[in-house]
């Protein structure tokens, strides 16, 4: 998955928590959970208007850095 499946230039903060990823975005809308799930990731769920949890399960740290850009 990259940024762009969360909106070019959308995501704003990226929390690894254990095997999941806590994605804030200038605008949830931009978010589509089966484009989420088509990138690879077990799931993913809007918790608040801006915010995902996607499960990426053992290789969440190395998700992160990819959805950062790096």
């Amino acid at each position: 998955m990259c940024s762009s499946d969360l909106g070019t230039g959308n995501v704003t903060h990226i929390e690894v928590r254990a095997s999941r990823l806590a994605i804030t975005l200038r605008d949830g809308r931009a978010a589509d959970e089966s484009a989420i799930r088509a990138a690879g990731f077990r799931g993913a769920v809007q918790v608040a208007p801006d915010t995902w949890h996607v499960i990426a399960g053992a290789e969440a740290d190395a998700a992160a850095v990819r959805l950062r850009g790096g």
